[in-house]
């Protein structure tokens, strides 16, 4: 009789875990201050995980000449050292304007890890370098890489990301069902 309950109570622990992560991104969708992200898509298929694209943004590589930091020293940060990027929006794109180890008070801005550093940029990753389509669909991504494929992101208050959609030439992205 034990072991039945324990099961259930590790069952229904599970299923809550998972279940927050969802509410968790589906609050954020709903919540959150929507952007559009200039992106390059890549590898459009792994064997393993199915059907994704794999993108990289133009607010991921930053060039330190061209932005404002709180740092005295960039070339102190280390790699997977946290940072906040504060965005303007201008024509609906997200553009990088300032960077600090803080959030920003009353300003958007995205959280995100130093991933690449040279002397004159960086790279930060945003947890959002992958979108996972319908099986088969890769393809159609693909072949959508010579032209602007951008992602409609929404960012809630505390700089968490969340992929909306894919979009194209200003249209959501449509995959079609099997």
């Amino acid at each position: 009789m034990n072991s039945k309950k324990l099961f259930i109570a590790l069952g229904l622990y599970w299923l809550i875990i998972i279940s927050s992560i969802f509410a968790f991104n589906q609050y954020i969708l709903l919540t959150g201050t929507q952007v559009l992200l200039r992106t390059v898509p890549i590898d459009p298929r792994s064997l393993f995980r199915g059907d994704y694209v794999a993108l990289s943004y133009e607010i991921s590589r930053i060039n330190l000449d061209s932005i404002s930091f709180e740092y005295n020293d960039f070339t102190a940060l280390e790699l997977n050292e946290p940072v906040c990027v504060s965005l303007k929006i201008e024509n609906g794109y997200a553009y990088p304007e300032r960077i600090s180890s803080k959030p920003p008070q009353n300003s958007l801005f995205i959280k995100g890890t130093i991933s690449t550093r040279t002397n004159d940029f960086i790279e930060v990753a945003y947890g959002i370098e992958t979108f996972f389509v319908p099986e088969g669909q890769g393809k159609e991504i693909e072949q959508k890489m010579g032209k602007a494929l951008d992602v409609k992101a929404s960012i809630d208050r505390y700089g968490n990301a969340v992929i909306h959609s894919l979009m194209s030439e200003n249209k959501p992205v449509v995959f079609t069902s099997p």
